[in-house]
Protein backbone atom coordinates (compact mmCIF):
# COMPACT_ATOMS: atom_id res chain seq x y z
CA UNK A 1 0.00 0.00 0.00
CA UNK A 2 0.98 3.40 -0.45
CA UNK A 3 -0.42 6.99 0.29
CA UNK A 4 0.40 9.64 -2.05
CA UNK A 5 -0.45 13.25 -2.46
CA UNK A 6 -4.01 14.56 -1.60
CA UNK A 7 -4.18 11.04 0.52
CA UNK A 8 -4.46 9.08 -2.72
CA UNK A 9 -4.60 5.94 -1.49
CA UNK A 10 -3.27 2.81 -4.00
CA UNK A 11 -2.76 -0.70 -3.03
CA UNK A 12 -1.28 -3.79 -4.65
CA UNK A 13 -1.37 -7.48 -4.62
CA UNK A 14 0.84 -10.28 -6.12
CA UNK A 15 -1.38 -13.38 -7.63
CA UNK A 16 0.44 -16.83 -6.75
CA UNK A 17 0.62 -20.35 -8.48
CA UNK A 18 -0.54 -21.94 -9.61
CA UNK A 19 -2.45 -19.50 -11.33
CA UNK A 20 -0.68 -16.32 -13.36
CA UNK A 21 0.96 -14.58 -11.17
CA UNK A 22 0.78 -10.80 -11.65
CA UNK A 23 1.60 -7.28 -9.50
CA UNK A 24 -2.03 -5.77 -9.92
CA UNK A 25 -2.55 -2.52 -8.23
CA UNK A 26 -6.45 -0.15 -7.41
CA UNK A 27 -6.22 3.11 -6.50
CA UNK A 28 -8.57 4.91 -4.26
CA UNK A 29 -9.47 9.31 -4.61
CA UNK A 30 -11.41 9.02 -1.53
CA UNK A 31 -9.08 7.40 1.68
CA UNK A 32 -10.59 4.08 0.62
CA UNK A 33 -14.28 4.39 0.30
CA UNK A 34 -13.99 3.65 -3.31
CA UNK A 35 -11.43 1.82 -5.91
CA UNK A 36 -10.88 2.40 -9.47
CA UNK A 37 -10.11 -0.40 -11.72
CA UNK A 38 -7.93 -3.03 -11.05
CA UNK A 39 -4.30 -2.17 -13.14
CA UNK A 40 -1.30 -4.36 -14.29
CA UNK A 41 2.01 -3.52 -12.85
CA UNK A 42 3.45 -6.37 -14.53
CA UNK A 43 3.69 -10.24 -14.61
CA UNK A 44 5.80 -11.48 -11.95
CA UNK A 45 7.76 -14.87 -12.20
CA UNK A 46 7.39 -16.08 -8.06
CA UNK A 47 10.49 -17.42 -6.83
CA UNK A 48 10.41 -21.09 -5.09
CA UNK A 49 9.56 -20.74 -2.01
CA UNK A 50 12.50 -22.48 -0.04
CA UNK A 51 15.00 -20.90 -2.11
CA UNK A 52 17.57 -23.08 -3.74
CA UNK A 53 19.95 -23.88 -1.30
CA UNK A 54 18.12 -22.89 1.60
CA UNK A 55 15.30 -24.24 3.93
CA UNK A 56 13.27 -21.33 5.45
CA UNK A 57 9.76 -20.18 3.49
CA UNK A 58 10.63 -17.23 1.74
CA UNK A 59 6.86 -15.42 0.48
CA UNK A 60 6.73 -13.03 -2.07
CA UNK A 61 4.47 -9.88 -1.26
CA UNK A 62 4.48 -6.40 -2.95
CA UNK A 63 5.63 -3.29 -1.19
CA UNK A 64 5.03 -0.08 -2.05
CA UNK A 65 5.63 3.68 -1.69
CA UNK A 66 4.42 7.80 -2.41
CA UNK A 67 6.39 10.23 -2.79
CA UNK A 68 5.20 13.72 -0.34
CA UNK A 69 7.88 15.67 -0.98
CA UNK A 70 8.25 18.87 -2.57
CA UNK A 71 10.88 17.73 -4.72
CA UNK A 72 10.43 19.06 -8.16
CA UNK A 73 10.81 16.00 -10.25
CA UNK A 74 9.54 13.46 -8.58
CA UNK A 75 6.83 14.64 -5.93
CA UNK A 76 3.80 12.15 -6.42
CA UNK A 77 5.45 9.65 -7.86
CA UNK A 78 5.02 6.03 -6.68
CA UNK A 79 6.82 2.83 -6.33
CA UNK A 80 6.20 -0.73 -6.64
CA UNK A 81 8.85 -2.76 -5.09
CA UNK A 82 8.91 -6.80 -5.14
CA UNK A 83 11.02 -10.39 -5.89
CA UNK A 84 10.90 -12.09 -8.98
CA UNK A 85 12.60 -14.90 -10.10
CA UNK A 86 12.68 -14.07 -13.93
CA UNK A 87 16.43 -14.49 -14.42
CA UNK A 88 16.51 -17.67 -12.94
CA UNK A 89 17.37 -15.64 -9.23
CA UNK A 90 15.50 -13.87 -6.77
CA UNK A 91 16.44 -10.36 -7.67
CA UNK A 92 14.62 -6.74 -6.68
CA UNK A 93 12.80 -5.03 -9.35
CA UNK A 94 10.66 -1.58 -9.28
CA UNK A 95 8.14 0.05 -11.37
CA UNK A 96 7.56 3.58 -11.13
CA UNK A 97 4.21 5.32 -11.51
CA UNK A 98 3.64 8.91 -12.59
CA UNK A 99 0.32 9.72 -12.08
CA UNK A 100 -1.12 7.92 -9.37
CA UNK A 101 -1.04 4.38 -10.34
CA UNK A 102 -3.16 4.84 -14.10
CA UNK A 103 -0.49 3.28 -16.16
CA UNK A 104 3.33 2.05 -14.48
CA UNK A 105 6.41 2.19 -16.03
CA UNK A 106 8.74 -1.40 -16.61
CA UNK A 107 10.45 -3.21 -13.97
CA UNK A 108 13.81 -2.92 -13.51
CA UNK A 109 16.40 -4.85 -11.66
CA UNK A 110 17.29 -2.66 -8.21
CA UNK A 111 20.22 -4.80 -6.46
CA UNK A 112 23.34 -4.72 -8.74
CA UNK A 113 24.13 -7.70 -7.50
CA UNK A 114 25.92 -11.05 -9.31
CA UNK A 115 24.05 -13.12 -11.65
CA UNK A 116 23.03 -16.26 -9.69
CA UNK A 117 22.56 -14.53 -5.89
CA UNK A 118 19.59 -14.64 -4.12
CA UNK A 119 18.18 -11.12 -3.17
CA UNK A 120 14.92 -10.94 -1.45
CA UNK A 121 11.82 -9.41 1.25
CA UNK A 122 12.42 -5.74 0.02
CA UNK A 123 10.94 -3.29 1.95
CA UNK A 124 10.83 0.06 0.72
CA UNK A 125 10.95 3.97 2.49
CA UNK A 126 10.36 7.38 0.04
CA UNK A 127 12.23 10.28 1.93
CA UNK A 128 9.25 13.20 2.68
CA UNK A 129 12.22 15.67 2.65
CA UNK A 130 14.04 15.07 -0.56
CA UNK A 131 11.73 12.04 -2.56
CA UNK A 132 14.55 9.79 -1.83
CA UNK A 133 13.83 6.04 -2.00
CA UNK A 134 15.45 3.37 -0.31
CA UNK A 135 14.98 -0.80 -0.68
CA UNK A 136 16.80 -2.75 1.73
CA UNK A 137 16.88 -6.37 1.23
CA UNK A 138 18.09 -9.94 2.11
CA UNK A 139 21.03 -10.82 -0.18
CA UNK A 140 23.88 -13.54 -0.07
CA UNK A 141 25.80 -12.49 -2.81
CA UNK A 142 28.47 -11.43 -0.04
CA UNK A 143 28.97 -15.08 1.75
CA UNK A 144 26.84 -17.36 0.22
CA UNK A 145 24.89 -19.36 1.70
CA UNK A 146 25.08 -16.50 4.44
CA UNK A 147 22.78 -13.64 4.32
CA UNK A 148 23.38 -9.86 4.75
CA UNK A 149 21.53 -6.77 4.39
CA UNK A 150 21.68 -4.67 1.58
CA UNK A 151 19.95 -0.86 0.90
CA UNK A 152 19.36 0.21 -2.40
CA UNK A 153 19.40 3.99 -2.52
CA UNK A 154 17.79 5.62 -5.61
CA UNK A 155 17.63 9.89 -5.53
CA UNK A 156 16.80 10.43 -9.63
CA UNK A 157 12.99 8.81 -9.27
CA UNK A 158 14.37 5.15 -9.49
CA UNK A 159 15.85 5.31 -12.27
CA UNK A 160 19.33 4.78 -11.16
CA UNK A 161 20.53 2.51 -7.71
CA UNK A 162 23.18 2.38 -5.74
CA UNK A 163 23.38 -0.49 -3.62
CA UNK A 164 25.36 -0.59 0.20
CA UNK A 165 26.11 -3.38 2.87
CA UNK A 166 24.07 -2.51 6.20
CA UNK A 167 25.64 -5.82 7.77
CA UNK A 168 28.85 -5.36 8.92
CA UNK A 169 29.00 -9.62 8.63
CA UNK A 170 27.01 -12.26 6.97
CA UNK A 171 25.11 -14.29 8.88
CA UNK A 172 24.28 -18.12 8.66
CA UNK A 173 20.41 -19.38 8.50
CA UNK A 174 21.57 -22.87 8.26
CA UNK A 175 18.85 -25.57 9.18
CA UNK A 176 16.08 -22.81 10.01
CA UNK A 177 12.94 -23.18 8.67
CA UNK A 178 11.51 -19.96 9.66
CA UNK A 179 13.98 -16.31 9.59
CA UNK A 180 10.92 -14.39 10.99
CA UNK A 181 10.77 -12.28 7.31
CA UNK A 182 11.10 -9.19 9.58
CA UNK A 183 12.80 -6.26 7.49
CA UNK A 184 11.86 -2.85 7.54
CA UNK A 185 12.81 0.76 7.32
CA UNK A 186 11.80 4.62 7.83
CA UNK A 187 12.70 8.07 7.73
CA UNK A 188 12.82 9.62 11.28
CA UNK A 189 11.37 12.97 11.05
CA UNK A 190 13.17 15.93 11.46
CA UNK A 191 16.46 14.58 11.36
CA UNK A 192 15.59 12.91 8.26
CA UNK A 193 17.70 9.68 9.23
CA UNK A 194 17.31 6.34 7.38
CA UNK A 195 16.82 3.80 9.99
CA UNK A 196 16.34 -0.23 9.71
CA UNK A 197 15.37 -3.71 11.07
CA UNK A 198 15.92 -6.80 10.12
CA UNK A 199 16.35 -10.18 11.35
CA UNK A 200 19.91 -11.32 12.15
CA UNK A 201 21.73 -14.77 13.54
CA UNK A 202 25.27 -13.77 14.50
CA UNK A 203 24.79 -14.25 18.04
CA UNK A 204 23.87 -17.62 17.93
CA UNK A 205 20.10 -16.49 18.33
CA UNK A 206 17.65 -15.19 16.14
CA UNK A 207 17.57 -11.62 17.18
CA UNK A 208 16.15 -7.96 15.74
CA UNK A 209 18.71 -6.02 14.70
CA UNK A 210 18.94 -1.84 13.98
CA UNK A 211 20.80 -0.03 12.17
CA UNK A 212 20.20 4.40 11.51
CA UNK A 213 22.20 4.00 8.05
CA UNK A 214 24.83 7.32 9.59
Amino acid sequence: MAITLNGILIVGWITQPPDISEFNTRTSQDSGTAFGIETRVTLVVVPPSPLPGYQFRCLTYPVMGGDISNAPTTRGNVYAVWQDFRQGYSDIFLSVSTNFGVDWGPPQPITNSPAGSQNFFPAITVSPSDGAVFVSYYTNRVNAPNLDVFLATSRDGGNTFTNTRITTTSFSVAGLTLIGDYIGNAVVPQTDRLVTVWTDTRTGTENIWFDDNQ
